[in-house]
This record gives C-alpha cells, structure tokens and sequence, in this order.
C-alpha cells in the first residue's frame, strides 16, 4: 500500500513538472511569437495549432494553479470570514474560466485556415476566413516555417458574415511573386472584391469588379475545382497541394490517377485525383486500404479499380460517375 501511495505521488510529480516546462516553454514561444512579430500556426496533417489554443494552454494552466493555491488556504484558513473570501474567489474563478472557455471555443469555431502554394512552390499564403455572426473577413498571410506566419496586411471584408472561400466562390491568380484572391460577395454588392499582394516589396492593392468583368472557369481555378464544395473536400485538397505529382499512379489513356497520401503499416489511404495543368485535383477517396491498386476504363466509360492486399486478396470496385463514388464489384 505504501508502495502504491509512493507510485502515485511520483507519478503526480511528473506530470506537474511536465505541466510546468510545457509552461514556460509555451510561454517562451508566444513571447518570441510577439517579439519577432508573427503569428503562430503549426499545421500536422489537417489540424492547425494556432496561437490561440497555446493561450488557452497557458489561461487553463493558471487557473489550475490558481485553484490549487485557493485549496491550500482553505485547509489552513476554514472558519470564518476568510472561508467566506476563499469560496467567493472559487466561484470568481469558476466564472471566468467559464467564460475564457466560451470565449477561445467560439473564436476557434468561427476561423478556417486554407493554404495555397505557387506553382513554383516558393511562396504559401494562408488564407484566414473569420464569420461571426453578420461580420466576415479574409486575412491574408505567407508561411515563413513550419512554425510561424507574417500577416501581409491583406484583408477582404464580405457582407453579412459570408464565407466566399468556404462556399468556393473565389479565384486565385500567381504572376510570378504576385498573388491575387478574389472572392464573390454574394449577401452583399453581387460584385468580385480582390486583394493583390506583391511579396516581394510587400505592396497591397484593391479592386473591386463587377461579376461580368472576372471570368472564373475551372481552368482559373488553381488549387481546387468546381466539384469541390464542402470542408473535408477543401481540406483533402490542400493536402494533395502539397504531395509530388510524380507520386500519383496514371491511369492509361485518361486524365485520371491515384496516390497514397497516408501509410500506416499495410494499410494505406489512397485519393482518386484528376491531373490538369500539372496539378492534382481531388476527386474522392477510395474505399479500399490494400497496398497494391491499378486502374482502367472499360468499354462503357466506366473505371475500374483492382486492389490487392499483403495475402494476395483481390477486391474490385466500379465508378459509373467519374470517379466520385464506388461500388464493390
């Protein structure tokens, strides 16, 4: 039993050390973040860390701490008017972390990061699109690490709170070390608003266009298709945007393909993709894990996929829609 107790207090010890270098090291970071000037986003597959959840780290960690001091006053001042402060503060606490909570959740769920790289994958830009309630915005910013981000001091301000990238109405342009984004204000002027950014010298320009004067075809389209209108699609796509198209698998006499974007021992997870103006358009992702896959058309249009797993199993599947969704044969 004494045993036990002891495990149990190093084991507590740990982690309270783990919580504290965690701690300043965090704190170290948004520090050097605000010193430098730049903004903190870490992105690992289709999750960002942002500089807001490493706040919220820190905010949570000192209300913990915060309590713990509170508890340790009151077993050594618990009777009279001190008992009283001491719980009084306990509620305060509880209201405010409450509120900091409500406050990191909302403004975490009202931002969405979407990247776009150069088709000299020299330069990326992080698109941040913010809705809360009638008020919307796009800010522009360009990755300098895989840690950090400079705002370009780049915004859109779409009526009404709407989401023009979300909602895939918007066109993206690279000349050279130039990047152009324009977006359509559908719940306000029915007009194109674009933001010019030269990364080179910084310089940031506006124009607003009627929606007869910006021709968005699927070919103006640089990072993503019309076919691709809902979050999850946006996102597979960015990760596509940053695989080699010398990866992918071909499909014989067609504009066709699959790629492996994640491995996990034998299973594997493969996209079907469309190759156009040397980029990888994201289609759909594939039913089927097997390491081995090769593809071809039939006589009536359909595809036709063929996966083999690691024992030599075979499984077939069909697409009658382009690629869009499967059916086992």
């Amino acid at each position: 039993m004494k045993k036990f107790i002891n495990d149990r207090v190093s084991w507590k010890r740990v982690l309270s050390l783990l919580i504290m270098f965690l701690f300043i090291f965090i704190l170290s970071f948004l520090i050097i973040s605000f010193c430098i000037d730049k903004s903190i986003l870490i992105s690992f597959m289709n999750f960002n860390i942002r500089g807001l959840d490493l706040v919220y780290f820190l905010i949570t960690v000192a209300f913990y701490l915060m309590f713990k001091i509170i508890r340790v006053l009151q077993k050594k001042y618990y009777q009279g008017f001190c008992k009283v402060v001491l719980n009084f503060s306990n509620i305060i606490l509880i209201i405010f972390f409450l509120l900091s909570s409500f406050i990191y959740i909302i403004r975490r769920s009202n931002s969405v990061y979407y990247t776009f790289k150069s088709p000299d994958k020299k330069h990326t830009i992080i698109a941040k699109e913010t809705s809360i309630l009638l008020l919307g915005e796009v800010s522009l910013y360009e990755r300098e690490n895989p840690f950090f981000i400079k705002n370009l001091d780049a915004y859109i301000l779409p009526d009404d709170g709407y989401t023009p990238i979300y909602n895939n109405d918007y066109n993206i342009k690279w000349n050279e070390n130039k990047f152009s984004l324009s977006v359509y204000d559908a719940s306000g002027s029915k007009d194109w608003i674009s933001v010019s950014v030269n990364l080179e010298n910084k310089d940031v320009s506006y124009k607003h266009s009627r929606s007869d004067e910006i021709n968005v075809t699927k070919q103006d389209k640089e990072n993503i298709e019309d076919n691709i209108k809902d979050k999850d699609s946006l996102n597979r796509q960015n990760i596509l945007n940053n695989l080699s198209i010398k990866d992918a698998i071909k499909i014989n006499d067609s504009p066709y393909g699959i790629i492996m974007v994640d491995k996990a021992g034998p299973r594997n997870l493969w996209y079907f993709i469309e190759f156009k103006d040397n980029r990888m358009i994201y289609i759909s992702e594939l039913p089927d894990n097997s390491p081995i896959v090769n593809g071809s058309f039939d006589l009536e249009g359909n595809i036709n996929l063929k996966f083999e797993d690691i024992n030599q199993n075979i499984n077939k599947y069909i697409s009658k829609d382009g690629g869009k969704t499967w059916s086992k044969k």
